[in-house]
């Protein structure tokens, strides 16, 4: 009776010996899997057992922001150090011979983005340039970049330009003829959706008038990254295969089916009716009709030779894949566009010597086209606007780090002479809010200082440290679309207005928390005040 007592003791408690079991196990398993660094001779500071070197972040101690800086400046006399996201071992690279090497000298053995690895579920991200990968990438890159030429620039010129007309003008209403405090935030996020909407989808929006109108509404609901969304992007790094086991989807799905049936139903009705506007829906139904040209680069078909098999890739767009371009192109210029110009008004409030020599430029400019509006090829020359706008972007990088995925092992060569070896498969971080905030490579790096950025003084910048848009073929490929986009509406808000602090301007500005996008925790808050 003993006997069988304590055998059946042992089977109730078998559930506890196989946890306690697991647990051991996976302590040693990450004690051996946080030696990786140690086993291949990288420098790294000693991770803790369970979160590697995101425990703070985890613990929603610190901001992404903060976390991300810490990391570069902990070991920045380092030109590669290791670093341990839970579970996945990534390097950092602080080197800008390294940094050269990767974007651009090898490219080719770090052509795709960590994301390339994104499983196929989400029907949007995971079909987007942004984390295609290989010659797929090539060629679909290669298709989208005519639609951010200059050339075409200049025709979405005007769209853009009456959009911010109209955005000033909804502001002076609101002013009645004195002031008016804002959340700049939601004024900018109301702009670059009308921009997006008119010069991608070929819709007329007034989001400042029409504050509920549908299509800010998804795209708010698009765009937003509470906790929720912040936590899935940052986990998607650590443990792809999990979504695809499980089926997550990124971005909202019903935010997502508006978007694709709206592209799909513009498309078609501009067919049946014959409707040309200068927008990326037409490019789409130019393409349609056929490439003609003896160049085989613009042929209708690539193809593209592995080591042992042999892929063509139609260049004419695929309607699908089209729309999928368009809806992440929206999903990657509300947001981030909308924070970096809440990042200029908030440091033009703060620097109003910035500010009085900026006003100066764009009242000659004003005084210059009298009644006529400003050109592209103007705004484009304005050298001091140009400065503020690049200072900002230093000072505030709406994507704090750039990613690359090593596609084959080699050995690089940093500024100092050392070798380092990369192997394929590796996760590779360039530190962008570390690199543009080093005072080894800005003189008062965290000071606004945009006569950094004038011409006498702006070959004394090293290219691979400023890499808000990234650099080499990988670079961002609507980032003049954007810098146009910005350009645009300061040019018109400050024809008309002087920014300034507000009682509830906060200084320093402080972020939230819980989501990896810059967000300051009680909102950016500001005076606009009507010039004489």
């Amino acid at each position: 009776m003993n006997l069988l007592g304590s055998l059946f003791t042992f089977v109730l408690s078998l559930p506890g010996v196989l946890v306690v079991t697991a647990l051991t196990v996976l302590y040693y398993w990450r004690i051996w899997h946080n030696g990786i660094f140690k086993r291949r001779g990288i420098a790294h500071r000693t991770p803790s057992i369970w979160f590697g070197h995101v425990n703070d972040l985890m613990l929603r101690k610190v901001t992404f922001f903060e976390s991300f800086r810490k990391n570069y400046f902990d070991m920045q006399d380092e030109s590669v150090s290791g670093f341990m996201q839970i579970v996945t071992p990534m390097l950092i690279v602080r080197d800008v011979e390294l940094i050269r090497e990767i974007t651009v000298k090898k490219f080719d053995h770090f052509l795709n983005h960590v994301l390339s690895e994104v499983p196929d579920v989400d029907k949007l991200f995971s079909k987007s340039l942004f984390t295609m990968k290989d010659q797929k990438w090539k060629v679909t890159r290669n298709m989208i970049s005519p639609a951010f030429t200059g050339s075409k620039m200049r025709t979405m010129f005007k769209l853009m330009h009456d959009c911010a007309l109209g955005t000033v003008e909804s502001l002076k209403e609101q002013a009645k003829g004195t002031e008016v405090t804002i959340e700049i935030k939601d004024l900018f996020n109301r702009y670059c959706n009308d921009t997006i909407a008119t010069t991608i989808f070929g819709l007329e929006v007034n989001s400042i008038k029409e504050k509920e109108n549908e299509f800010f509404l998804m795209g708010k609901k698009l765009t937003t990254f509470d906790s929720v969304a912040s936590m899935k992007f940052f986990f998607i790094f650590i443990v792809p295969k999990l979504f695809k086991l499980f089926r997550i989807n990124l971005l909202d799905i019903k935010a997502s089916n508006y978007f694709i049936d709206l592209v799909k139903d513009t498309i078609q009705y501009r067919i049946d009716n014959n409707i040309v506007r200068p927008d990326m829906i037409n490019m789409y139904i130019e393409n349609q009709k056929g490439v003609q040209s003896t160049d085989k680069e613009l042929d209708n078909e690539y193809v593209v030779k592995g080591d042992d098999t042999e892929e063509i890739i139609s260049k004419k767009w695929d309607l699908d894949e089209f729309v999928t371009q368009c809806v992440v192109f929206f999903f990657a210029g509300f947001e981030t566009a909308a924070t970096w110009f809440m990042f200029m008004a908030y440091e033009l409030a703060l620097n109003q010597e910035v500010q009085d020599k900026l006003l100066a430029e764009i009242d000659e400019a004003n005084k210059l086209h009298g009644d006529k509006p400003i050109t592209y090829e103007y705004l484009q020359s304005m050298k001091y606007f140009d400065c503020v706008v690049q200072e900002t972007l230093r000072l505030w990088p709406v994507n704090i780090a750039n990613d690359r995925r090593c596609t084959k092992d080699c050995t690089l060569v940093d500024s100092k002479g050392k070798a380092h070896e990369f192997k394929e498969g590796d996760f590779i971080s360039l530190p962008v809010i570390g690199l543009q905030r080093d005072p080894k490579y800005y003189e008062d790096a965290d000071k606004f200082v945009p006569e950094r950025w004038l011409p006498e003084n702006k070959d004394k910048i090293n290219p691979y440290t400023f890499l808000t848009f990234g650099i080499g073929p990988r670079m961002c490929i609507g980032n003049r679309f954007v810098m146009m986009e910005g350009k645009c509406i300061f040019y018109n808000l400050l024809s008309k207005f002087r920014i300034e602090r507000s009682e509830k301007t906060q200084v320093p500005v402080q972020f939230k928390k819980n989501t990896f996008a810059m967000i300051p925790e009680k909102g950016m808050w500001l005076k606009l005040s009507l010039r004489n």
